[in-house]
């Protein structure tokens, strides 16, 4: 009995080390294609946010020059929103891409540290507030665009004020994720 039981667990090494062996191959390789995965998302990430940068700082001096516009043009009774925005080649908002970071709701977020999912969680929410911000404010333009009332030109100047700050603060999120 005693033989039995030792070749039986001399028999039964080599299945459990192969067993060992496969589970640890297994795991290096997802380990490796986790590290792929997370690296090509990441980078993706970064080119985005990089463009996303750039085009915000291209487009805010022009948003202040319809600003400077709005400030000239506020008391004249001839000028109307629309024609302020004629004389500085019209708003200028540019489209705020994120793609890449919707494919971690999609797979897997589960591999991505907190600090960088926290990160881009507040660009998200940053992104759809500027996007309401434009909403809004092209609602009013529409409403009013042939309007030379100085409330009107007020309202709207304080909106474009309104966005401008969001979008200097979505550049700064930027800086913050791109330059750790």
């Amino acid at each position: 009995m005693k033989k039995t039981a030792s070749k039986l667990f001399l028999d039964m090494i080599p299945v459990i080390m192969g067993v060992l062996i496969a589970l640890y191959i297994d795991n290096w390789k997802t380990e490796r294609d986790n590290k792929r995965f997370l690296d090509g998302v990441l980078g993706s990430i970064e080119v985005e946010l990089k463009d996303t940068q750039e085009g915000l700082e291209k487009v805010l001096p022009k948003q202040y020059t319809l600003i400077d516009t709005l400030d000239y043009y506020m008391e004249d009774p001839k000028i109307s929103i629309v024609d302020c925005f004629v004389k500085c080649n019209g708003l200028q908002v540019i489209p705020v891409k994120n793609n890449s970071w919707w494919s971690f709701l999609n797979t897997k977020i589960e591999i991505v540290g907190y600090e960088t999912i926290s990160q881009l969680g507040g660009i998200e929410a940053s992104m759809q507030f500027m996007s309401m911000k434009v909403n809004k404010m092209m609602d009013f333009i529409y409403e009013n665009s042939e309007s030379t009332d100085i409330k009107h030109k007020k309202m709207l100047k304080i909106q474009i004020l309104n966005l401008i700050d969001s979008e200097e603060g979505l550049i700064e999120e930027h800086k913050g994720y791109l330059e750790p």
